[in-house]
């Protein structure tokens, strides 16, 4: 999705925001009276939480990955018996790229 970007205009900001978050919320949780208990498994839910935000924003900043067939994806197991044959397919691969 955003494959043409550069990685640190997407991912640096979404960093920046998730450790603001993170502090924020460490923050909060260190005024209210609760157990330590209850302090470490809030901390562990958002810190789960944001980190799962992190790798969605970096499984978006992937590029599309073309199936194997549009690049001449042997039909049988003859095509790759012999080292000549795995080198002229992988010659058609690249040519295709």
């Amino acid at each position: 999705m955003f494959s043409n970007i550069d990685l640190l205009y997407i991912f640096g900001p979404a960093l920046l925001i998730a450790i603001i978050v993170l502090v924020i919320i460490k923050n909060r949780s260190n005024k209210q009276n609760a157990s330590e208990l209850s302090k470490a498994i809030d901390h562990f839910k958002i810190t789960s939480i944001v980190f799962g935000a992190l790798l969605v924003v970096l499984w978006l900043s992937l590029p599309s990955t073309p199936s194997l067939k549009s690049f001449g994806y042997p039909d049988d197991i003859s095509a790759i018996k012999g080292d000549a044959k795995v080198l002229n397919l992988f010659k058609n691969i690249i040519k295709q790229l």
